[in-house]
């Protein structure tokens, strides 16, 4: 069974709650419990004191009548004896008043429902330590949570010595009934806010986990291949940055798919342009060798040009193959160039070398304007670059006119080689930066030069490998412009 985070943030508050609630409410009773006592043991003895004080003043100034009382007449007493009632109706203590033999002097019982109360047992034991310490003393009964009942004897003394000792006997069951409704009035208030707490814990609980069942929601949407816009989290913490994450990883997907159709796309119309374009030689070849085979050619001369044409299909597709291979090995990932260091004079005197000759045939002038001030060095593969300017000059041979001017630059720009040629653009042809360098393209389709049309392809392959570009543009005078720029290696 699927368990959703909210669900658990809610048991685990819950669980948080209620063993805080717990624990809030047993160290209340403990600490209520123990103040509560020692309020009462504390008013206890305040009330004990003030007997102590009212009564030493009267034994000590009619000693007569102290001895009177020493013999059992209390008849001089009872004025006390009604206070000591009085402080025992409105404080709920049993009060005595005794000699060192226990004997009573005064109670405070008198005209009342206690009067047959009898002292504690652990008032001997506290007489006896009064009358030998001249102190009072105190004894509590009770378990380890819970008071029951307080001792308390208070000596009364006269020129130094104790003339009597006051005992003081509390049941604190008013105090539990009270602690019990303090208990109570706590629980209920407890289970209130508990309650409160987990509503509230429910609502804090759903807020949280709302941000990441949208991205839940998002990333399935990705899973789908569904692309939707950016996901919109404004919670300014780890969550908003997650949810950005998201909104990029989907645009980086988005732009991934398309690419991968795209390419499928242009593979798809690669293969077909190269099965076209290996058709057509093909069939030439096997329609030639087919009349020969027949016999349908005679005569010497016919078969000699039959036997020319068969020599250039064949250099033609041997052409294309190895144009195919080349730009197969430059777009393989694992396929290394070497290297080096390269002078770029000696790149252009290579390539400018093998084109002489053609330049010559058509009368085509070629100029090199070299406007470098000093020795400048790329780093690439040597071959490849001269590859790179043969193809171009072939292009600019094979689509300038006769006796046109074909311009070849050399300059630093911005710390970049910059190379530019320059030919007459004889044909109205558009120069679309994206469909000159597809493969088999070849420009105006009104022209009969021959090429495979993987020419411009296999240069910008090898203008990349060397982190470089390469673009076309056509200036005022009509001309066939192309800058390349390498970055120069210092």
């Amino acid at each position: 069974m699927k368990k959703h985070i909210s669900g658990r943030l809610i048991r685990l508050f819950s669980i948080l709650l209620v063993t805080m609630t717990i624990i809030i409410g047993l160290l209340f009773s403990v600490i209520f419990s123990k103040q509560t006592e020692d309020l009462h043991v504390e008013e206890m003895t305040h009330r004990g004191q003030v007997i102590q004080e009212t009564l030493t003043d009267y034994f000590t100034t009619d000693t007569s009548s102290t001895r009177q009382r020493s013999a059992g007449n209390h008849n001089g007493m009872m004025g006390y004896g009604a206070y000591l009632n009085f402080i025992n109706q409105i404080a709920g203590d049993s009060i005595w008043v005794v000699d060192q033999e226990q004997n009573t002097l005064l109670n405070g019982h008198h005209n009342s429902t206690t009067a047959n109360t009898t002292m504690p047992k652990t008032a001997e034991k506290l007489i006896k330590e009064v009358y030998r310490t001249k102190q009072g003393a105190i004894e509590k009964e009770g378990s380890l949570l819970q008071l029951n009942a307080v001792t308390n004897v208070l000596p009364i003394l006269v020129n130094g010595e104790v003339a009597g000792a006051i005992v003081m006997y509390s049941e604190v069951a008013a105090i539990h009934q009270n602690q019990a409704n303090g208990y109570l009035i706590l629980m209920i208030s407890l289970v209130i806010a508990l309650l409160v707490s987990i509503l509230v814990s429910v609502r804090l609980a759903k807020g949280f986990t709302a941000p990441i069942k949208a991205m839940e929601v998002y990333t399935n949407a990705l899973i789908a291949e569904e692309y939707p816009a950016a996901l919109a989290i404004n919670t300014e913490d780890e969550l908003n940055e997650l949810a950005d994450r998201l909104s990029i990883l989907s645009e980086r997907l988005e732009r991934a798919e398309k690419a991968r159709r795209n390419k499928e796309q242009s593979e798809k119309e690669f293969l077909s342009q190269i099965s076209h374009e290996l058709r057509t030689p093909v069939m030439v070849m096997k329609s030639s060798l087919e009349a020969l085979t027949d016999g349908l050619v005679d005569s010497p001369e016919e078969q000699r040009n039959y036997h020319e044409h068969l020599l250039k299909e064949a250099d033609y597709l041997e052409r294309l193959v190895n144009d195919l291979l080349e730009l197969s090995r430059l777009q393989s990932v694992g396929f290394s160039l070497t290297m080096e260091k390269v002078d770029p004079l000696i790149v252009i005197e290579d390539a400018v070398r093998s084109y002489r000759l053609n330049f010559a045939e058509k009368q085509q002038e070629f100029v090199f304007h070299n406007q470098l001030t000093s020795p400048v060095y790329i780093k690439g593969d040597q071959g490849r670059l001269t590859q790179l300017l043969k193809n171009l000059l072939e292009n600019a041979y094979k689509y300038s006119e006769r006796k046109a001017t074909i311009e070849l630059f050399l300059a630093v720009t911005a710390d970049q080689l910059h190379i530019q040629l320059r030919n007459p653009n004889n044909h109205s042809a558009a120069l679309d930066q994206k469909e000159l360098f597809q493969a088999f393209h070849r420009g105006d389709a009104t022209t009969k030069e021959d090429g495979t049309g993987l020419g411009l392809a296999i240069c910008q392959q090898i203008v990349q490998r060397h982190s470089g570009t390469i673009a076309f543009k056509e200036d005022s005078q009509k001309r066939v412009v192309v800058d390349i720029y390498f970055p120069i290696k210092q």
